[in-house]
């Protein structure tokens, strides 16, 4: 009996110890803030959304947060340099619009009551060049024990709490203007003095006068009939040849080079289920704009009264944004009475020397494009951020 008794109390006291240990080692959920009244610097980072990795947009932040502690609520400061992309940030059920300070500094205030060390927080981003505007979510993460306190701020403070102003800033994108390059008809060597010229002459007559025709379209997003951001940056007139058996179909990209984004800041990826070759991408410049053409073929005109699917892959330095976004095409049913003089120099550079054709291109039958619906929001694909996600967007 006293020996069980023993035993007893040895077991016990075991448990006691492996108790402790396990309190002591284990992962404990993060604290509340607890700080005295009086001004800090916090360090925070924002994290991707439900995650411990840094965010890419982590850059666009000051790593450390201005937080005023008065009897329980922190009126927290957040500065970036990134106000030109932000429209608002949501944190804690509260929203708030950067406010500038110089060029693209800005701060956002919110007032917490004794916040988490991590905080969920959305963005609404707009701006973003070829992009427009889109909404994405991270977190900011706030080492409260790492808080250092302002010399001077020990007193209790009797500021009142600063509320969050919203800004009724309008967070439309700005438009660029594209601008097309205006060719110039090439002048063709009349001289017949050398007969071994000839097959030349003839050649080059039978390129330009290939059949050449133009249809409008427009840019649709990958997964609603409603237009996509590149809609803006597409020409959107579709230049189609008839070469042989098939029909060539050019399209073409144009954006401001005061945007900053480089002269192949858009390349196509893949076009009506095929992947786009190099050898029929094509980059140029105008004295404003960048351009980029590339072409697909069609077995007929039926095929263009099918949604057309396709995907860019867009690149915004200033908004680390890399990545890929699916596009689609509709196509208008409505061809010109005459085929352009312009569209037909400009097809020619696709044009194959086989082209001794003169079928004329068919004409097919209106359709209304009244039906599609004007561009939704999006904030991407700028981010541009990056922001994690499936497209580096905010996590």
């Amino acid at each position: 009996m006293k020996r069980n008794f023993v035993h007893f109390i040895q077991f016990l006291f075991v448990a006691i110890i492996f108790a402790f240990i396990g309190g002591a080692t284990g992962t404990a959920k993060a604290d509340s803030a607890n700080l005295g009244d009086g001004s800090y610097t916090v360090p925070v980072t924002l994290l991707k959304s439900g995650s411990s990795s840094q965010s890419m947009a982590n850059h666009f932040f000051e790593q450390t947060a201005q937080v005023t502690v008065d009897q329980g609520n922190y009126t927290t400061v957040i500065t970036t340099n990134g106000a030109n992309y932000i429209a608002s940030m949501t944190m804690a059920g509260q929203s708030a619009s950067p406010i500038i300070t110089s060029g693209n500094n800005g701060t956002m205030t919110f007032n917490l009551t004794n916040p988490n060390n991590t905080i969920p927080v959305s963005f609404v981003l707009y701006n973003i060049p070829l992009i427009g505007q889109m909404q994405e979510s991270a977190t900011f993460s706030f080492n409260w024990t790492a808080a250092v306190k302002q010399p001077g701020s020990d007193t209790t403070s009797s500021t009142t709490a600063v509320e969050p102003t919203n800004s009724n800033t309008d967070p439309s994108t700005t438009t660029p203007t594209s601008s097309s390059s205006s060719a110039t008809t090439p002048t063709e060597n009349s001289s017949s003095t050398a007969p071994v010229k000839t097959p030349t002459i003839k050649k080059v007559a039978s390129k330009t006068n290939v059949p050449t025709t133009t249809r409008k379209y427009v840019v649709l997003k990958g997964d609603s009939n409603s237009k996509s951001m590149a809609n803006k940056y597409f020409t959107r007139t579709a230049i189609i040849k008839k070469i042989a058996k098939h029909y060539n179909v050019q399209l073409e990209v144009s954006y401001k080079k005061s945007l900053k984004l480089g002269s192949k800041a858009v390349r196509p990826v893949t076009i009506n289920g095929r992947k786009v070759k190099s050898s029929v991408v094509h980059y140029g410049q105008t004295s404003k704009n960048y351009t980029m053409t590339y072409s697909f073929n069609v077995s007929s005109f039926k095929t263009l009264k099918k949604i057309i699917k396709g995907s860019i892959h867009v690149v915004v330095p200033q908004a680390q944004i890399n990545t890929t976004w699916p596009i689609r095409f509709k196509f208008a049913q409505k061809a010109p009475a005459k085929a352009n003089k312009h569209a037909a120099i400009a097809a020619s550079d696709v044009a194959s020397s086989s082209a001794s054709s003169q079928t004329k291109l068919p004409q097919t039958g209106d359709a209304d494009q009244n039906n599609l619906s004007v561009f939704g929001v999006a904030l991407v694909s700028g981010l541009s951020f990056i922001w994690g996600n499936n497209h580096e967007t905010i996590k």
